[in-house]
């Protein structure tokens, strides 16, 4: 029997009160659905500053996997959320 792990990249959007960059980008929802454009930048989505990271998390099951969100949004002293953009 093979032990496979399927590993799951998830983006993080984390909200900061010290922006690392002078040069951000404003967003709105849509902008978020492809947040790899973004990545380890400062945006500013609700006027509130966050930064854009990435994550791992790995699963027993393909499809638990594939199933997982994709984006999480961190406000500050909050747990991470799953952040739901409809198309």
């Amino acid at each position: 029997m093979e032990n496979i792990l399927y590993e799951h990249v998830y983006y993080i959007i984390k909200e900061t009160k010290k922006p690392k960059y002078l040069d951000f980008y404003e967003l709105t929802e849509k902008d978020l659905k492809d947040p790899e454009i973004y990545l380890e930048q400062t945006i500013r989505y609700n006027d509130k500053w966050f930064f854009i990271t990435t994550g791992k998390q790995y699963f027993a099951t393909e499809i638990s996997s594939l199933l997982a969100p994709k984006i999480f949004i961190k406000y500050l002293y909050r747990p991470k959320e799953e952040l739901k953009i409809y198309p």
